[in-house]
């Protein structure tokens, strides 16, 4: 897979306070990887082609930024920021 013109960094994505990428395979399994190894000019797209899936053995069809982090404070004080009904604490 090529770099998309325009897709989100690794270094941007870092400087948002993720760390890690959701990864989703075709065949329906998805797993976070901490991609702090990686350098940050790498786009999140293009990521797939270092990972392969441990069910099926394909590359996986799509890589994000893990959701999960992209709702945690990234100043790390436990509190939920995009909540609907305000900030929750985790």
């Amino acid at each position: 897979m090529k770099d998309q013109p325009g897709a989100m960094d690794l270094d941007n994505m870092r400087s948002l306070g993720i760390r890690s990428l959701e990864i989703l395979c075709g065949c329906g399994r998805r797993a976070e990887v901490n991609v702090d190894q990686f350098p940050g000019h790498y786009t999140v797209p293009a990521m797939t082609r270092f990972f392969r899936c441990q069910k099926c053995g394909k590359r996986p069809g799509q890589s994000r930024p893990n959701g999960a982090e992209m709702r945690r404070d990234p100043h790390g004080s436990g509190v939920v920021i995009t909540e609907k009904d305000g900030p929750l604490q985790v």
